[in-house]
This record gives C-alpha cells, structure tokens and sequence, in this order.
C-alpha cells in the first residue's frame, strides 16, 4: 500500500506523479477498484510567442531644432540617425495640413526640403519607418519662415502713431476756428505706420507696398488678399493707405478704419491690430509676411488702439529712434533694439508692481529695448471746473463733489463738505476722498455754447502724492488703472519727429525755434505767435503790454470776442497784471489743446510734454542720489549720480561748449558726459557714443537739470514757464529738462499728466 506521502506534485517541472491507492484502501463512485495503476501527466509549458518586427514602431526621438540654409524655396533640417530604413519628413504651411516633403535614409544627420513657398512659415516632423513601413510616433516639430522680398529686406518701422477719440465735448464742428483744440490733430481714431525703405533686391524705385491688418495674433493666410478694411473689423483685409505707396523711400499708410469715435470710453476701444507690410512680387502677386498666431512674430507691426484722449509711445518706434541717435543699428527683427552698454537699457517692469519682464533674447545690459507699448493722455491733467470765478468761492456755492476754477490764482477747488472748498494741496483734502476723480479730466474743453465755454486749465498747484492718486483713480478702459509716466518714458514720449524719412521731421533749427531759448522766440504780435512755439517765459502770451488790460476774468471764457481766452492763469499770486518791460515772476500756463501751442507736439502726437507746465514724474531722489521710487517699483534711479557729483551749485547744463554759468560759482565743466539713462537716454558716460549724435541735447539752453534742496525729492520733467527759484537764468524747456524738488511742492507751474501700460 501507497502511503499519502508518496504523492508528489512536481509543477515546477511540469510533471505530475499520481500515486494510486490500492483497492481496499477506499471506493470510488461506488466502484471497488481492484487494481494499481501509476500515471505520470506532462503539462503544457507557458511561453511567450517571439515579437513579429513588423508591427512594433521604431522609437525614435525626431526632428531637430533649429533650421539652417534657410533661403526662399528651401530649407534644411537636422536629423538623430536612427537604425531603420527610411525617415519620411512632413510639413505644412501656416495652418495647413501636414504633407510629405521628403524621404531620406535613417543614417543621415540632415535633410533639405526643396520647393517650398517663399516668405512663408512651415512646421516640420519627422518619423522613422520600421521593416513594415509603420512610422514612430515622436511628437517633434521645428518651425521657421522662408525668406521673401520680406524677410532680406525689413527694416521695421520709422515711426508708429495711434491716436484714441477724442471727447466729443471737445468737438463743434460750428466754431471750429475758435476751437481751444489744437488745430489739424485728429479727432477720430487713427494709425499712422511709417517704415524704412526694404533693402532686398526685389525693391526698387518701382517697388509697390500694400499693407495687410488683422486682430492681432491671428494668421494671415498664405493667399492674396482682396478685401478692403471696414470700420472695426478684424478679419485679414487691406488698408487703404490714402495714397500710393511705390518707391525705394520712407513709406507712410495712414489707416482711419479702426475704432468707432464714441462719446465715452467703451471696453470696444480695448482692441489691438497686427500691420503686415508687403510687396509685390515679380509674378504680379502680393506675399505676405512670415506670419504665425504668435503676437511676437518680428514682422508683424503691433498696435494697441489707444483709449479715449491718449495716445500710444510704440515700443519699435522709441528704439528706432533712440538707436538711430546713438549711432547704433536697429536690429528690424528684434524690435528695432540695439547694442548699449549702459544700465537702464531693458525695464523691470512695465508699471508698478506689475510682474518683472524678461528679456532671454538679450544677454545682461548689452541692449537698448524701450521694452513695452505705453499709453500717455494727449494733454496735461486738467482742471475738471463746473464752475469758476476771479476769487476764492463762497461757501454756500456749489454742492459736494463741485469743481471750482479760480481765474486768478490759478486754483482749482473740490466742494468736499456742505460749507467747505479744498484747494489741491490742502490738508482737507486727502487721497481717500471719494470726490478727488471730479478735479481730473485729460480731454480740451469745448465751444458748443460760448455762455457755457469750458476751457480746461492745467491742474497745478498740487503735491505729488495727489497726482498719484487722482491718475489711480482713473481707468484706461481695457487696460487698468492710470499712473504717473516714469522719467525714461516721458524722454521717450517727449521727442520730437526728426528723424530722415519721419512726418514732418523737424531740423536744429525748427526746434530751437519751438524750444525759444531767446527774445527771438517772441511772436511778434499777440495775435500771431512765432510758429506757434512751446509755452515757456520766454514765449509768452501776455508780452504784449497793449492788451494788458484784458487780462482779466472776463476774457477766461469770453469764446470769439477775445483770442486771450484759453489763458489758464491771468495774474500773479498778488493780483498784479504783467508787465513787459520786466521778467515774469510767475508762470502763465494755457489751457489743454490751446492753438497757442499747437506746434509743441512730439513725434508720438501729445501735446505740451515740453513747455506750459512741468510735469511730475514717477522717479524719485534721496539726499545722497537717486533711489527707487516709494509709488512706482519700476521707477529706479538708484545708479544715477549723487547731487553731490553735480557739483557745488546744485545745478547741471547740458551744454558741452562751455561752463554751468548759471551758477554763482561753477566748480567744474559739467557737460554731457553726465548725461544719465532714464534721466535721459542714452547713458554717454560710458564713451559708447559721442555727444554730437544727439542733436536735440546740443541745441540752445534748453536741456538742463536742477536739484533744489531738501531731502526726499521728486523729478520733474518737460521745463516749463517759469523760473526756479534760486537759478541765475536762462530758460530750459526741452525733452531732457529736468526739475528735482522736495515731494512736496506745490505750484503753479507744477502739474502732471498720466499714463498706463498698453500691455
């Protein structure tokens, strides 16, 4: 007899050895058996069939970035050799679909990709074939652009303008000459593009332009484009420039199918444009730029359409003209940015505590990039009055939240209690007050009805820390709050057009004559001013002893009977009238927009950034130098030098030829070598660039900077019509002028204007 413990389970072995009992043992089903019987079962091995090659996909890693030998009809790509028979390699064009380009064997490194579309963009893959044929499945792309008449000859813009509405208070369309609005700015919506001259061979003197527009970051199609731009649209169209565009020149396409002109700021107005600039090709067909849906695309032209009474300081535009001025080559396809070795080329930020910018294109401080879009008001912030006389108000006029005009003192007043006016510096008067909006407006008066004229004059006689807190009470629809320029973007938004193929390009001369820096700048008349030159003491519109005694409240809102009307202020702080025969003791500002100061427009279309008033900016001094502004972190002057280094008198010329003579007793040359970026671009200490490249800072006696004392001080910008204190002379409007005061000054000549980011 068997024992249980013969019984053996031998799995591992795919054996099983089954030891019977014998019959006497036990029954089964009933049956007695009778018989032993040994039986060794074999089991069936669990093996894994081999792999069939032919439906395993390769693993392969795919196309390599970038792209070389890139030329108009070809392009090559690189390649990881890979152990299979073939690599196919497909692209499209644009948004396409994808098609095969070429087939090449999978031991090369590179592959060329022959007859392709110029001036297009293409995205490429490739994949690796197995013995089957079955391809990897590898997600690797490169992109790129073939060249065109485009790509070999951009040179990006000269000049970009973009205009918001204008309040349509402002507008009467019935008294038109009598307007305080300066003549011949628009009053609608507008683009203005102006491009350098291609210089690939396609373009020649018979060379003809057509400019494309979309919204922006949307592809134009790789097609001829027919369709003419109607108001507002945003499908790919073409402008109508107003005028042929041919020849090897400067190019100029105005573009006024933009933006509805709307009484009031509408989110509407929140829009932004790509421009394609295009040429016609020999086969009579027009290319298209390379285009993606990438808003950075370098051939696409950005636009933000300004908001109501603003204009836009286009990024491209400041560096061309900045680099221009420095002597340096603006790279077309990099922003029009340029080689500079100072500091303060590249922003933090484009405003306060707004997120920090990066720049991976550029490496440290080797580059000039004004870095952003910034939308500034057209006009100085002016005062918003209802109502106005030649005297302090009663206090039973008005009701809370009235604005107050004084004609004399040049005041303006909040009602801010039932028996209470508040000037602007005034401690009754603080940030927090849910009225201070009501004393802002940035847009001219209007003539609708002389017996209700409302004239805007600048808001003066404030402290910086209210300018700051009336423009964050004001919205840039789409965009955010408002700000105080910073002083590297008032040097930027103040400059003038002079530059070769620019609009009305300004010579030395022509400026010198909108910046009087002597008696010459005097009109000769009352009635005609002198080229209608920037408003500082020396062009003045009271120097006319004859008509002196008109200058009282009732010529301030006296509409056609008196062209002395858009006065904002009449007489000094004693009530005194001016006199001719002797120096000003104060300033005489005029209003917003006035015809007096129409030509005082810079290169970007505001108005009044040098002369009437002076302007504060967001920059800040400490008693041992600059700093970083306490309201603006974006705003950092800590690398300028110290007051001290400005020498004894507190007082710097810009005037390479000769001493600071205004000082009692000038301690040093002090010339441009002292020229400082964001105090004024670009920084010449370094030896980069000579002094003679930038024009503007040579001509007359205008571009000056003054430290008056104190310790927490504040920058002012823009020169004005008045004398500071304590300086010997001269006059010093210009782009460059500057002011440093005590933060709390308040005066009559002191104002500001605001500004937000058009990001």
């Amino acid at each position: 007899m068997l024992n249980v413990a013969h019984i053996k389970s031998r799995i591992g072995q795919g054996v099983l050895l089954f030891a019977v009992l014998p019959a006497s043992a036990f029954l089964i089903a009933g049956c007695e058996v009778s018989t032993e019987v040994t039986r060794e079962v074999t089991a069936k091995p669990s093996v894994t069939p081999p792999v069939d090659p032919n439906s395993v996909p390769i693993n392969y890693a795919g196309i390599l970035n970038p792209a070389s030998a890139i030329t108009k009809v070809s392009a090559t790509v690189g390649l990881l050799p890979v152990d299979a028979a073939a690599v196919k390699i497909y692209c499209r064009a644009g948004a396409g679909a994808y098609t095969l380009s070429a087939t090449v064997l999978g031991s090369v490194s590179s592959a060329s990709l022959p007859g392709l579309t110029p001036a297009t963009s293409y995205t490429c893959a490739a994949h690796a074939l197995n013995p089957a044929g079955l391809e990897d499945l590898n997600t690797a792309t490169v992109s790129f652009a073939t060249q065109g008449a485009l790509s070999q000859g951009y040179q990006n813009v000269i000049l970009v303008q973009a205009f918001g509405s204008v309040s349509a208070s402002v507008i009467d369309s019935t008294v038109a000459a009598d307007l305080d609005f300066a003549a011949g700015m628009p009053t609608a919506s507008k683009v203005s593009i102006t491009w350098a001259p291609f210089v690939a061979s396609e373009v020649n003197p018979s060379t003809i332009y057509r400019v494309l527009r979309v919204a922006s970051g949307v592809a134009i199609p790789n097609v001829n484009i027919t369709n003419a731009c109607a108001l507002n649209s945003t499908a790919p169209c073409v402008v109508n420039c107003g005028q042929a565009l041919s020849g090897g020149s400067a190019q100029t396409c105005i573009d006024l199918m933009v933006v509805s002109a709307l009484a009031t700021d509408t989110p509407d107005k929140a829009k932004t444009f790509d421009y394609f600039l295009t040429v016609k090709k020999a086969d009579g067909t027009y290319e298209t730029s390379p285009s993606t849906a990438l808003t950075e695309n370098p051939y696409r032209v950005k636009v933000p359409i300004p908001p109501l009474n603003m204009v836009l300081v286009h990024r491209e535009s400041v560096n061309y003209e900045t680099c221009k001025h420095m002597g340096q080559n603006p790279d077309a396809l990099n922003h029009n940015s340029c080689a500079y070795t100072g500091s303060q080329g590249l922003p933090l930020n484009t405003g306060p505590s707004k997120q920090v910018l990066s720049f991976p294109q550029y490496a440290a401080n080797s580059v000039f990039d004004f870095g952003y879009h910034l939308f500034i008001d057209r006009w100085e912030a002016a005062c918003n009055w209802n109502l106005s006389g030649s005297s302090v108000p009663g206090a039973g006029l008005g009701t809370v939240g009235d604005v107050y005009y004084d004609t004399t003192l040049g005041n303006c007043m909040l009602k801010t209690g039932a028996a209470q006016w508040s000037k602007l510096d005034s401690a009754s008067l603080s940030a927090s007050n849910p009225y201070l909006p009501n004393l802002y407006t940035n847009g001219p008066g209007n003539s609708t009805n002389f017996a209700q004229r409302r004239v805007r004059p600048p808001l003066v006689n404030v402290i910086r820390s209210q300018a700051v807190s009336i423009c964050d009470t004001q919205t840039a629809v789409g965009y955010g709050h408002k700000r105080l320029l910073r002083r590297r973007e008032f040097v930027a938004a103040a400059a003038w057009p002079s530059l070769s193929g620019e609009p009305g390009a300004k010579s030395a001369n022509d400026i010198e004559a909108l910046e009087p820096s002597n008696t010459s700048g005097r009109p000769s008349t009352i009635a005609n001013p002198l080229n209608h030159p920037c408003n500082n003491w020396l062009f003045d519109v009271r120097s006319n002893s004859t008509t002196n005694s008109t200058y009282n409240n009732a010529s301030f809102n006296s509409g056609t009977s008196n062209p002395f009307g858009d006065l904002a202020r009449i007489a000094d702080s004693n009530g005194a009238l001016y006199s001719s025969s002797t120096a000003p003791t104060v300033g005489t500002a005029v209003t917003i927009g006035s015809q007096w100061t129409s030509n005082c427009v810079s290169r970007f279309g505001a108005q009044d950034l040098i002369g009437n008033v002076w302007e504060f900016n967001a920059d800040e001094f400490s008693s041992s130098g600059g700093t970083q502004s306490s309201t603006d972190n974006g705003a950092d002057l800590s690398s300028y030098v110290t007051a001290a280094a400005l020498g004894s008198c507190g007082s710097l010329r810009f005037n390479a030829s000769s001493n600071d003579n205004a000082c009692s007793s000038p301690s040093a040359n002090l010339n441009l070598l002292n020229f400082n970026p964001v105090l004024g671009l670009p920084d010449l200490r370094g030896g980069l660039n000579s002094i003679t490249s930038f024009p503007e800072v040579l001509i007359g006696l205008g571009n000056h900077v003054q430290i008056d004392s104190g310790n927490a001080k504040v920058v002012l910008s823009g020169g004005g019509g008045r004398q500071p204190a304590g300086y010997g002379g001269g006059n010093f409007p210009g782009r460059y002028s500057m002011w440093v005061v005590p933060s709390t000054n308040s005066r009559d000549d002191i104002g500001f204007r605001c500004a937000t980011e058009a990001e």
